[in-house]
């Protein structure tokens, strides 16, 4: 084998390790922009999950359709009697003018 032969040999050799390295890296170029996406997603999955966390944890000290309920029946019970204690304040207000003006009269004397 003469130094010619061994240089297109080496020649031929290099030029297919670097064919089969372009051909790994064009291979492997789709698994990294798929490992980005996951990283990518892996992050805002975690942002979601911390969100959702907060959420919750406002949504906790919140009435629950049980009470909610029972407030409302608390809360109209408590206006029946603002209006039975209305309708009994009606006749003291008119005792009140009634002497309002007696005075005025009386101080015009």
């Amino acid at each position: 084998m003469s130094a010619e032969d061994l240089k297109l040999w080496l020649a031929i050799v290099t030029g297919c390790l670097g064919l089969v390295v372009s051909a790994i890296g064009y291979l492997r170029q789709p698994s990294k922009d798929n490992s980005d996406k996951i990283t990518k997603l892996t992050s805002s999955v975690d942002e979601l999950d911390r969100r959702v966390q907060s959420i919750e944890d406002e949504i906790k000290h919140l009435p629950d359709k049980e009470q909610s309920h029972s407030l409302e029946l608390t809360m109209t019970k408590l206006s029946g009697r603002l209006d039975a204690f209305e309708e009994k304040l009606k006749p003291i207000g008119s005792i009140a003018d009634r002497l309002q003006e007696f005075l005025l009269e009386q101080a015009k004397r």
